[in-house]
C-alpha cells in the first residue's frame, strides 16, 4: 500500500491517529552489513514503513507496506488501548482485539496512542 493510498483514505473521514515507523531490519540487512557491494545494493532497496491509523470509522494496519488490517467499527462503541501487548480492543459483539506488536512502539508513542484515543472518547 502506498502512501497516497493511505492520504486517500485519511482524506475521506476524519483522522484520530496516523503513526509512521520505519519497518525493522530483515535478517538479510543485517547479515550483510559487513560486505561493502552488498550494502550499496541493500542501500537502493525501497524502504518499507509501518502504519497505524486510527479514525472515528476504521482502524488501518500497514506492516512493511502491505495492509494487514482494516478494521471498520462504530467508534460509539467505545474503543480501549492496551500498552502491555500492544493492542486495540473493539467493544463490538465480538469484543475484537487487534495487536499491533510489530510496530516496537516507544514510551512516547505509547503516551500518544493513549492521549489521542482517551480525547475522542470524551
Amino acid at each position: 500500500m502506498k502512501v497516497s493510498e493511505i492520504k486517500e483514505i485519511l482524506e475521506r473521514e476524519q483522522e484520530i491517529l496516523f503513526l509512521k515507523k520505519k519497518s525493522e531490519s530483515s535478517f538479510l540487512d543485517v547479515f550483510f552489513t559487513n560486505n561493502l557491494i552488498l550494502d550499496v545494493l541493500l542501500f537502493f532497496r525501497k524502504t518499507k514503513y509501518d502504519f497505524l491509523v486510527i479514525s472515528k470509522k476504521r482502524i488501518v494496519l500497514i506492516h512493511k507496506n502491505k495492509l494487514v488490517k482494516d478494521f471498520i467499527y462504530d467508534f460509539n462503541l467505545g474503543i480501549k488501548f492496551n500498552a502491555l501487548i500492544p493492542e486495540i480492543i473493539v467493544f463490538d459483539e465480538k469484543k475484537t482485539k487487534i495487536s499491533f506488536s510489530f510496530m516496537r512502539l516507544t514510551y512516547e508513542e505509547i503516551k500518544l496512542i493513549k492521549n489521542k484515543i482517551k480525547k475522542f472518547e470524551k
